[in-house]
């Protein structure tokens, strides 16, 4: 009997633990979608996303280039930025069935795979990590590069550059194949300025121009007064860190949007940039085609074996960044919440976009 009672109770705790995490996971995904349906998250998929795609295509076409475009995206369980695509006729299916969109996502790559069936498979899937994924070149995604857009909306900061981010990055900028892109980054402000000042210290130091420019823009080199703002110190460090790799593959680098954003209830903003990846010393026509073989950063490469062509275009995109990095001192960045603060109607119609898109991965067509 005592045994039969202890078995009840027993059952009863691991009953009343699993309706505790059930609730917890679904008041999880509750705020998920408050967040990923709100309309600063919004704002930033219409003007810094759609816009510049759109904007992209046609100077494709200008180009002669007449294939659609390929994605690659991180969607979440929601997929909301492929539905924004989608109404957007930039995420289109072919005549075998295909959307032009591969997706990898930690845990439910393949689940969000096979809702999307609804409009078409996917030209690749993977439940891992990206930097997982990217780190053998047989596995599916490595095999779809080089894409046009990829579209990496972090919940984390950039920084540190651990082997985590720096390898991610690495890896897309080799498997592009020298091929133009653009690269939608969102990612959390870094909390500790301080603890990362030698990456403005060391432009301070060897960059005559970022010198000059930040004596225009703070009133003197002194580099506290970049440190006392996280949100201006993360949206000049996280463009200059991803340039600085830019040029080893010998891209221009072109930033087409940059804002920030308070995460709600969070107490820290959220920062997002869109640049477009120029490669050096090609034709208008070119630079939408990849190379034959994967590219190698300059550094990794032997000097003595170069040829002048290889020496001139690595030296035209060190002049390109340098010409780059003063340009992120002004403090261009939109703010999102003061935006939509001073426009009801826009904040209200961005709002009612993002809950007709919230579900609708789940709704028959």
């Amino acid at each position: 009997m005592a045994k039969d009672i202890r078995r009840g109770s027993d059952r009863r705790k691991e009953k009343s633990e699993e309706f505790a995490r059930i609730e917890r996971e679904t008041a999880l995904e509750s705020k998920n979608n408050v967040w990923e349906k709100g309309p600063k998250k919004q704002y930033v998929r219409i003007n810094g996303w759609r816009e510049i795609i759109q904007y992209y295509i046609e100077s494709r076409k200008s180009a002669g280039v007449k294939s659609p475009i390929k994605i690659l995206t991180l969607p979440g369980p929601k997929a909301i930025d492929i539905g924004l695509f989608y109404e957007s006729d930039i995420v289109i299916r072919d005549d075998n069935g295909k959307i032009n969109v591969a997706i990898c996502d930690e845990g439910i790559g393949s689940t969000v795979a096979n809702k999307l069936r609804k409009i078409g498979d996917v030209l690749a899937y993977s439940d891992r990590r990206l930097e997982i994924e990217l780190s053998d070149d047989i596995n599916q995604i490595p095999q779809q590069f080089p894409f046009d857009v990829i579209n990496l909306d972090f919940c984390k900061t950039l920084i540190p550059w651990t082997d985590e981010n720096f390898k991610t990055l690495e890896r897309i900028f080799e498997y592009q194949r020298g091929q133009s892109f653009l690269l939608l980054l969102t990612a959390r402000e870094y909390p500790d300025p301080k603890a990362k000042k030698y990456i403005i210290c060391n432009n301070l130091k060897n960059e005559k121009a970022f010198r000059e420019k930040y004596e225009v823009e703070f009133g003197s080199t002194d580099i506290n007064l970049c440190l006392s703002n996280k949100t201006r110190f993360s949206q000049i460090v996280y463009p200059k860190l991803i340039a600085n790799l830019a040029k080893g593959y010998r891209y221009k680098t072109i930033e087409r949007f940059v804002a920030c954003y308070t995460r709600e209830n969070r107490g820290y903003y959220m920062v997002s940039h869109t640049f477009e990846f120029v490669p050096i010393n090609r034709t208008e026509n070119e630079k939408y085609i990849p190379r034959k073989k994967f590219s190698e950063r300059d550094r990794t490469v032997n000097r003595a074996l170069m040829k002048p062509k290889d020496l001139k275009e690595i030296e035209e995109s060190r002049n390109a960044y340098s010409v780059f990095i003063p340009s992120l001192l002004v403090d261009r960045s939109i703010y999102v919440d003061m935006v939509l603060e001073n426009d009801d109607k826009l904040s209200s119609d961005l709002e009612n976009q993002g809950n007709q898109l919230i579900d609708w991965l789940d709704i028959d067509d």
